[in-house]
């Protein structure tokens, strides 16, 4: 399988020790716990697949990265009113 096999978006979470860049189509934190999915195929009889899980307190942030250099993509400010 290649890289992309495993998802679309290329991701970096940033632990207490190290960056960790990994592939996956979905990304979703619930109870502090950051998990990656892989979506599943029904045509196919696949269902979504858990690639990766952090519980709360072994990542620190996550976020989009670039599948150029792994740098983490990043916006420089946000406006919530407008």
């Amino acid at each position: 399988m290649s890289a992309a096999d495993y998802g679309k978006y290329f991701w970096h979470i940033e632990t207490h020790k190290t960056g960790v860049m990994a592939n996956a189509d979905r990304a979703a934190v619930e109870h502090g716990c950051l998990m990656l999915f892989r979506d599943g195929d029904k045509e196919k009889g696949r269902p979504e697949q858990l690639l990766l899980a952090y519980a709360p307190g072994q990542w620190l942030s996550f976020g989009a990265a670039s599948v150029m250099d792994g740098h983490r993509i990043a916006v420089d400010s946000v406006n919530p009113k407008k």
